[in-house]
C-alpha cells in the first residue's frame, strides 16, 4: 500500500518500509537525533546500536517509509505497549509486580 501526499511544495510518499531503504533510514535516523540533541557529528547518534535494523526484523509491517522525490526522508514504526489491562494498572500507579507507588 502506498499513500501520496500532494502539497505546496512536494509530493511525498508514505510507504512500507523495504529490507532495503535500512541503510537510508538508519542513517536518516542518526542524523536527526543527533541533530536535536546537539551533538557535534549527528550521525554518531547512538553508536554501533541497530534500532532501525532490529524494529524492522521483529515486524516489517510495522514500519513505513516517507519517500520524497525517490529518496528516503523519514521512517516510523509502529508498536503495541502491551494490554489495555496492564495500561491500566500502570495508570494506577502499579510499578513493577503491582506494587503501588508512595
Amino acid at each position: 500500500m502506498e499513500r501520496r501526499h500532494r502539497g505546496p511544495q512536494n509530493d511525498l510518499t508514505i510507504r512500507p518500509l523495504r529490507e532495503d531503504d535500512l541503510d537510508a533510514a538508519d542513517a536518516t535516523m542518526r542524523r536527526a537525533f543527533g541533530t536535536l540533541f546537539g551533538m557535534p557529528d549527528p550521525t554518531a547518534f547512538m553508536g554501533d546500536a541497530e534500532c532501525v535494523r532490529t524494529r524492522w526484523r521483529a515486524d516489517p509491517a510495522s514500519a513505513f517509509a516517507a519517500e520524497r522525490d525517490g529518496m528516503l526522508v523519514g521512517s516510523a514504526f509502529a508498536s503495541h505497549w502491551g494490554t489495555r489491562r496492564r495500561r491500566r494498572a500502570a495508570d494506577r500507579g502499579a510499578g513493577v509486580l503491582g506494587a503501588r507507588r508512595r
